[in-house]
């Protein structure tokens, strides 16, 4: 009852009470990656029904760690440093560093995910690099 606020969910104190401690997180991952599944493989069997288009991204940013892979024929990782993350984190949204370091500490760690990925980008620069290296790997693996 204390994550509601005027009967909404408070995505803050949700976020906060997820990853105060590792069994409250695994709840979490419990309930919504059932549903999560459900609506990914809802939404691409609605894309190939209407055979409209030729790639299906999920954008998601535990698929590792939920163990979702075998959903997928290919797999991108997007990582960067984790300086570079944890800045890109506090100019987003305004949460401490703390509750930043806390979430990460729960995520499978890049050397992991990059044994696992079929390929990765590393996020390191601006904007306009990373866009450049993602046009370079859709051209170099989806034509």
């Amino acid at each position: 009852n204390d994550i509601f606020i005027d009967k909404k969910i408070n995505f803050d104190i949700l976020a906060d009470k997820v990853f105060s401690n590792s069994i409250n997180h695994k709840i979490m991952n419990g309930i919504m990656w059932p549903e999560i599944y459900i609506l990914i493989e809802n939404s691409f069997a609605n894309i190939k029904r209407k055979r409209k288009h030729n790639l299906f991204i999920v954008d998601a940013a535990l698929i590792f760690e939920a163990q979702f892979t075998h959903f997928f024929d290919k797999t991108l990782l997007i990582t960067a440093n984790e300086k570079i993350r944890i800045k890109r984190a506090t100019q987003r949204r305004n949460i401490s560093l703390e509750n930043i370091q806390n979430r990460i500490s729960k995520q499978m760690i890049d050397s992991e995910k990059k044994k696992l990925a079929n390929y990765t980008i590393t996020n390191n620069k601006d904007l306009k690099n990373f866009k450049k290296k993602l046009d370079f790997f859709y051209n170099q693996n989806l034509f």
